[in-house]
């Protein structure tokens, strides 16, 4: 994938690694694959940090806009509109976030990571829409007509593409934007941090969702770089700190055998200082920070 700008990269956002796009920027990646097209099956899902909620922000997208016919669009995207915030495929497959704004507004998150995924199944013609690895919302996604989804996969802006069998290159993936009618990028652009996004040529199960958020969620929201370990080997004496964010609170726990993983216990809870100090004794003790 390739930077819109120089100045994209990698920052510490609530404690957890992400790239942040500011409106304006974006990605553009490889070719969309023709087993992505037409009416194929597909997942997407991605970690997000979104600092202010909007209609729309797109987080991926391939295929392209302008409709003709509706459901020729793909793009998971993170916003409130009533209509088409969750899953964008253009006109009425769209799929929101909720089926009312109260919904909406408790399924997009603001200023906290969150898991977001969507899924299709050809068979169905049935898209579902995830948050933190639970399904919030589902809808059938055919157009008007009763059509399955139509996704478009042949760049218009090529001309080997201009007749009636095209042969040339395929519309590519974007990263917080999307394409054109044309081909060429087209927003609704991002502002949000991205740690992770996977596209699937498969639906995934709703129990294969829950598993990848709960096998992933011990680095979301935000857990804490501990920094300035101090240990007093005649005392037995630890102390360490790490930056809170606004509105947390952290527990510390500790270990006597990281090859137990049932073995954390807690020590400390509440904390908000962004300071822990422990008189340890007796054998020795592994210790971590976690956000609550």
């Amino acid at each position: 994938f390739k930077a819109s700008t120089n100045t994209l990269g990698v920052a510490l956002v609530d404690g957890t690694r992400g790239v942040t796009l500011n409106g304006t920027e974006y990605y553009t990646g490889p070719g969309e694959p023709s087993y992505l097209s037409g009416n194929a099956a597909r997942t997407i899902e991605a970690w997000i940090w979104d600092p202010a909620a909007a209609n729309e922000k797109t987080v991926l997208a391939w295929s392209r806009r302008g409709g003709n016919p509706d459901g020729s669009n793909c793009a998971l995207a993170h916003g409130l509109d009533p209509a088409f915030g969750a899953a964008q495929f253009w006109g009425t497959p769209d799929l929101p976030w909720g089926t009312n704004s109260s919904q909406i507004a408790s399924n997009v998150v603001i200023g906290h990571w969150t898991f977001v995924a969507f899924t299709y199944n050809p068979t169905s013609v049935v898209a579902v829409a995830y948050k933190d690895g639970v399904a919030v919302n589902s809808d059938s996604v055919t157009n008007s007509t009763g059509a399955p989804l139509a996704t478009w996969l042949y760049d218009p802006s090529d001309p080997l593409n201009s007749g009636a069998s095209p042969i040339g290159r395929s519309l590519p993936f974007r990263v917080g934007a999307q394409n054109a009618a044309n081909g060429d990028v087209s927003g609704p652009f991002a502002n949000m941090t991205i740690a992770k996004i996977r596209a699937y040529d498969q639906t995934l199960s709703a129990a294969q969702i829950a598993a990848q958020y709960n096998a992933e969620k011990v680095q979301f929201p935000g857990q804490p770089v501990i920094t300035n370990v101090k240990f007093n080997s005649g005392t037995g004496m630890i102390t360490f700190d790490w930056v809170p964010a606004p509105s947390h609170t952290y527990s510390v726990e500790t270990n006597s055998d990281l090859a137990n993983p049932a073995g954390w216990g807690a020590e400390a809870t509440g904390l908000s200082s962004g300071s822990y100090t422990n008189n340890v004794t007796g054998a020795q003790k592994y210790f971590r920070l976690r956000l609550e």
